[in-house]
């Protein structure tokens, strides 16, 4: 199997957000840790050192290069928190053109997790996790 860079780890994820500086990362971070909780039994590892990985499965790239991945991620970067949908469609994109969020190629950028509403995030990760 193709080993990748970005590797599921044993360190502690809440360790890692209460370390964030940003303190509006930190807050919209454990919010959006209760969300995907509601949503998910899945457990929730930290994934290299900055991405927050939810579930586990076999991924195949262009490439057809096989390695494992988390269903559905995030992480609190600088500008926003991005998540990480890995049933990326123009159906999560139509979502995220509506509730006016940025967007790249299985990312959706979120400033300010108040101003969407709850129910958004969590279409977007039912979707991603049923798929």
């Amino acid at each position: 199997m193709y080993e990748l860079k970005t590797q599921k780890t044993d360190a502690s994820v809440l360790k890692y957000i209460s370390s964030l500086e940003n303190e509006k990362r930190k807050s919209d971070s454990f919010k959006l840790i209760n969300i995907i909780k509601k949503v998910t039994n899945e457990m929730l590892k930290l994934w290299g050192t900055s991405i927050i990985g939810y579930g586990s499965m076999k991924y195949t790239n262009s490439t057809k290069k096989e390695f494992e991945w988390f269903k559905f991620g995030f992480s609190p970067r600088k500008n926003a928190l991005t998540l990480y949908v890995t049933a990326y469609s123009e159906y999560i994109y139509q979502i995220a053109d509506s509730n006016g969020l940025k967007h790249g190629k299985g990312c959706i950028y979120i400033k300010d997790i108040e101003k969407i509403d709850e129910k958004v995030i969590e279409e977007m990760i039912n979707y991603s996790l049923e798929r």
